[in-house]
């Protein structure tokens, strides 16, 4: 999806990718009674699709407005190097959010096992 962004654009592959995610849920609400393995696989692989045209590249466009992507590197590193290190700090936060998370669904484990968590 990177090379297509860089070739096409955001807005073709915004367009492309939201109308392919609308379409594979759609035809899910139009065809839920008669869906067959098949049709749940095409209607998947059109939803993803889709959804990767998307958010992978509003992820690349997001990152790029960020100023933490630049500032994390020394100024005297060239504007890769810059955004290399910039990307490494993004990674660690995202990395202390997951343990964060991690940690949290460890204790909901340990809640449930003592029967303290309502299942119903």
């Amino acid at each position: 999806m990177g090379r297509l962004l860089d070739s096409q654009g955001f807005k073709k592959l915004f367009l492309i990718g939201s109308f392919l995610a609308m379409a594979g849920i759609l035809l899910y609400i139009i065809f839920a009674q008669k869906l067959s393995i098949a049709l749940i696989v095409i209607f998947h692989v059109m939803f993803m699709t889709g959804f990767s045209m998307m958010y992978n590249n509003s992820m690349t466009i997001g990152l790029q407005q960020l100023e933490v992507m630049h500032i994390a590197g020394s100024p005297y590193q060239g504007q890769s190097k810059q955004v290399v290190m910039g990307s490494q700090a993004a990674f660690i936060v995202l990395f202390i959010f997951t343990l964060l998370i991690f940690a949290c669904v460890l204790r909901l484990i340990k809640r449930d096992k003592q029967g303290l968590v309502k299942n119903k």
